[in-house]
């Protein structure tokens, strides 16, 4: 990935609006869908996604952190998902789940109105014998052993293998709902910049480990101290 620093540097006030949406990506409940893995067609997939949001009719699929089956060795977690350490080159979008409902495992309604998600069910062949309307009631025996393997949810719900992850409800995920652009491999800095100020949708951007890029450069540990300090001081003022 190219991480050279953009040619000309950002006024302060853009900056500030930017790092206002700063994310630790390793946040658990975080969610995010990978709109390319390959670096030819990188930039047209997140132009797209810039400009008319994550759009899908048979609705927007994607991960959430602290829920997939499958870890790997990996800084974070993200970089550990399937979709990430299967490829070279990678971009994702990062949101959070405002407004959004986990729903028992079943058929999904699409509607426009619906913001409903449940897990794909392709690989629960361990649990799915013990599932009650969805879940694993946490009088089950076996509740303890299924959280331990990372199989369930502290509620019990189904985790998916990251490579299926979670299917929504929502047809159309506005840019006003992202929160950041994730990036592995040899994705151009610049153009992602160039592209984001084109569509006026300005988002701090990270590698696969969390540290941030733009609009400074920061270890994902200052990251984490950036953010518990920025949200810190909004308690405050509440």
């Amino acid at each position: 990935m190219s991480k050279s620093n953009p040619e000309q540097k950002e006024p302060a006030e853009t900056t500030d609006l930017v790092m206002e949406k700063l994310e630790d990506i390793n946040r658990k409940g975080l969610a995010y869908s990978v709109v390319s893995r390959e670096s030819e067609h990188s930039h047209d997939n997140l132009k797209w996604a810039l400009s008319n949001g994550l759009a899908n009719n048979e609705g927007v699929y994607f991960n959430i952190t602290g829920r997939a089956q499958d870890m790997k060795s990996g800084r974070s977690e993200m970089s550990r998902s399937y979709w990430f350490r299967s490829t070279e080159d990678a971009v994702a979008i990062i949101f959070d789940l405002n407004n959004c409902e986990e729903i028992n495992l079943g058929s999904l309604e699409i509607t426009e109105k619906n913001r409903e998600y449940t897990p794909q069910f392709h690989q629960f062949r361990k649990i799915e014998n013990y599932l009650k309307n969805g879940v694993i009631p946490a009088d089950d025996p076996h509740f303890e052993e299924f959280r331990k393997t990372n199989l369930i949810s502290e509620t019990g719900r189904p985790n998916p293998d990251s490579e299926f992850g979670f299917k929504s409800t929502i047809q159309k995920l506005e840019q006003s709902e992202f929160k950041g652009v994730v990036v592995k491999g040899s994705i151009n800095l610049n153009a992602i910049i160039a592209q984001m100020e084109k569509s006026n949708c300005l988002l701090p951007v990270y590698d696969e480990n969390g540290n941030l890029l733009w609009p400074k450069q920061m270890s994902h540990e200052e990251v984490k101290q950036f953010v518990a300090v920025r949200d810190a001081e909004k308690d405050k003022n509440i």
